[in-house]
C-alpha cells in the first residue's frame, strides 16, 4: 500500500480517532482491552479507513451507525459512522504502521503497542493455557499503561501529565518484561503523573 495512504490514516486517527485502553468491570476483577477507533459523520472517509484497516491486519472492520444513547438525535445532525478495532493483534499491527507518522496520539500507540506486548508475553492461567486473552487479571504494568492512556486522552487543560515519565514505560524491550520491576504507581498520580520504575 502507497505510504501516503497510511500517513492520511494516521492524520485521521490525530484528528477523528481514538487510541486508548479501556478498562471494563467484570465479575471479580477489572479487565483492560486495547481500542483504535474512528467516529465522524463522513462515510467516505470511513470507507477509505476501512480499506486500509483491512490491508494492515487482513480483517475488514466493520462501519456501524453510531448512536447516541439516551440523548435524542435532532433533526439537525447528520448520521454518525464508527469502525472499532478491539482485537489485540489487529490493534497492535496498526499502531506500529501508524506510529511514525501519529503526532497527538504518538505516545497513546506506542503504550498501546506495550500493552499488547505484555498480553503477548503472559500465559493466562485457565485450562486452555492460552497466551494473552482481555478477560483475566492484569498486573501493576498493565494498569500503569491503561493510566497512561487515560490522562493523555483527558482534557488536560487545567491538568498536567508528565511526557517524559510515561515516556519511560515504553524503554523495556519485550525481554526486559520478565523482570521483577514493574511500573508502579506514585502519590503523583492523583495530579495525573504516571511514574515508571524499570
Amino acid at each position: 500500500m502507497e505510504e501516503r495512504r497510511i500517513a492520511w490514516l494516521a492524520g485521521v486517527m490525530d484528528g477523528e480517532g481514538t487510541i486508548t485502553i479501556c478498562r471494563l468491570q467484570g465479575m471479580v476483577y477489572f479487565s483492560y482491552r486495547p481500542i483504535v477507533q474512528i467516529v465522524n459523520t463522513n462515510l467516505a472517509m470511513l470507507l477509505e479507513s476501512q480499506t486500509i484497516f483491512e490491508f494492515m491486519t487482513g480483517r475488514k472492520p466493520m462501519i456501524r451507525s453510531k448512536s447516541f444513547g439516551s440523548i435524542p438525535k435532532l433533526s439537525h445532525w447528520k448520521d454518525s459512522f464508527q469502525i472499532q478495532i478491539v482485537k489485540q493483534q489487529d490493534v497492535k499491527l496498526i499502531c506500529q504502521a501508524l506510529v511514525p507518522y501519529l503526532i497527538t496520539k504518538k505516545l497513546q500507540a506506542e503504550l498501546v503497542i506495550k500493552f499488547v506486548e505484555i498480553r503477548e508475553s503472559v500465559v493466562r492461567t485457565g485450562r486452555l493455557k492460552l497466551r494473552g486473552g482481555q478477560c483475566r487479571p492484569s498486573g501493576t504494568k498493565e494498569e500503569a499503561l491503561w493510566l497512561g492512556c487515560k490522562a493523555l486522552n483527558r482534557d488536560s487543560s487545567n491538568e498536567t501529565v508528565s511526557v517524559e515519565t510515561i515516556r519511560q514505560t515504553l524503554l523495556a524491550s519485550s525481554d526486559d518484561m520478565g523482570r521483577s520491576g514493574d511500573i508502579t504507581k506514585t502519590p503523583e498520580l492523583s495530579r495525573n503523573r504516571i511514574a515508571a520504575q524499570l
